[in-house]
């Protein structure tokens, strides 16, 4: 990620998915407060705002001026949850409801995705609760599907 724009739009996107939470965009804003000579001031109010909902942080995000490929973004939320689940499949569920956000804030990796996305969510919660499938075969499948679409 290494367009300033673009990477903000991960952040603001994984914000208003449930993905991120406020410090991981805080410490995202230190970091770039740290490489960074002049700082944009909206940089700077979210290094700052440790205490404010997401919401007001997204906000914050989107003021960052530059352009972003909102399928570059999508790709690359798909990919951070990826490497989340490969570390830690107790975050299946989590994963899972947030693809179902990103659906609903129309930000599918593709049209291909989207059905797949609003799936996991579902599928999850019927087989957690013993109503019908297995856990274990659709946390694979999830898997597989954020490998395949990031």
């Amino acid at each position: 990620m290494n367009n300033l724009k673009e990477t903000a739009e991960v952040y603001r996107l994984g914000l208003l998915i449930g993905f991120f939470t406020v410090s991981d965009a805080v410490l995202w804003a230190d970091s770039i407060i740290s490489s960074e000579k002049k700082p944009h001031i909206a940089i700077i109010n979210i290094a700052m705002s440790r205490n404010e909902h997401p919401e007001d942080i997204a906000r914050q995000l989107d003021a960052l001026p530059g352009k972003f490929d909102s399928k570059v973004v999508s790709r690359q939320l798909v990919r951070l949850m990826s490497e989340k689940l490969t570390q830690d499949e107790k975050q299946a569920h989590h994963i899972a409801h947030c693809l179902y956000q990103m659906v609903l804030y129309d930000m599918s990796p593709g049209p291909e995705a989207e059905r797949s996305m609003r799936y996991f969510d579902d599928a999850l919660d019927l087989a957690s609760q013993g109503i019908h499938g297995n856990p274990a075969k659709i946390i694979e499948e999830l898997k597989v599907f954020l490998q395949k679409s990031s």
